[in-house]
């Protein structure tokens, strides 16, 4: 497959989207980004500084030897360091011919399909990827200031987005984004331990009350209600009432 570099988005946006970009090339010397989402009806739509290698990349249909357009269900929220994708190696191998080298991809699962944000460096500074992973939280950060500030280009890329006839079949398999089973790995360091109250509040919250009805229910303040999820939160390692929830339902309670 070939894309006209004068006239597609993929291709034409890359001096805008190295703009962006810029402060992760000041702050982590990271010279190259990729914005990448693949769709739930198989289209998918790429934003790069690097235009050269994208044009090759589709020229030479290396889509087919990619990790990255498997079906976007079968992606997990993860974090995937370039040097530990053996599988991957073919096209690693390749971009390495234009400089792009030690790097990370972030997985980012939506309700529509898959977001992949790789980042990479030039091949002579390996010394980049500790900096960047040791901060991993700023990179993580970037990525909701990268769909701001992108977002009129991303939806011009979504006017253009496209399909590649059966590339979910060409596609490696995937071999290691299965999700852990966090309530048994943190149980298994025994390192959760819950006050009588708190097991109460997770009791009922796992069968769908509210932080009012759990208050009405256990006869303690809402605020109160709150402390303690906030505490079971923190124990448990999740962020958000949904993710708590989904935890909790793991676990033999």
């Amino acid at each position: 497959m070939i894309i006209d570099p004068n006239k597609h988005i993929f291709l034409n946006s890359h001096q805008a989207i190295d703009q962006i970009v810029q402060p992760l090339k000041d702050f982590f010397g990271i010279t190259s980004f990729i914005y990448q989402k693949n769709f739930n009806d198989g289209s998918e739509i790429r934003l790069s500084n690097q235009p050269a290698w994208m044009h090759y990349f589709y020229e030479h249909e290396l889509y087919k030897q990619s990790l990255f357009e498997r079906p976007p269900s079968e992606f997990i929220k993860s974090r995937l360091v370039w040097a530990g994708l053996t599988v991957h190696n073919p096209i690693l191998d390749q971009a390495r011919e234009f400089n792009i080298d030690h790097g990370i991809t972030l997985i980012e699962p939506c309700e529509d399909g898959c977001e992949f944000f790789f980042i990479g460096t030039e091949v002579n500074h390996p010394e980049v990827q500790s900096k960047y992973l040791a901060q991993l939280d700023l990179i993580e950060r970037f990525l909701d200031y990268f769909r701001e500030k992108a977002k009129p280009l991303i939806e011009e890329a979504y006017k253009q987005k496209i399909v590649i006839p059966n590339k979910f079949a060409a596609a490696p398999k995937w071999f290691c984004l299965e999700e852990t089973n966090r309530s048994e790995f943190l149980q298994s360091l025994n390192s959760i331990e819950f006050t009588a109250r708190e097991l109460d509040c997770m009791r009922l919250l796992t069968k769908g009350y509210s932080m009012k009805m759990i208050a009405q229910e256990l006869a303690i303040s809402p605020r109160t209600v709150e402390t303690y999820l906030e505490h079971i939160k923190a124990k448990t390692a999740t962020h958000s009432k949904g993710e708590l929830v989904k935890f909790l339902l793991k676990m033999p309670l």
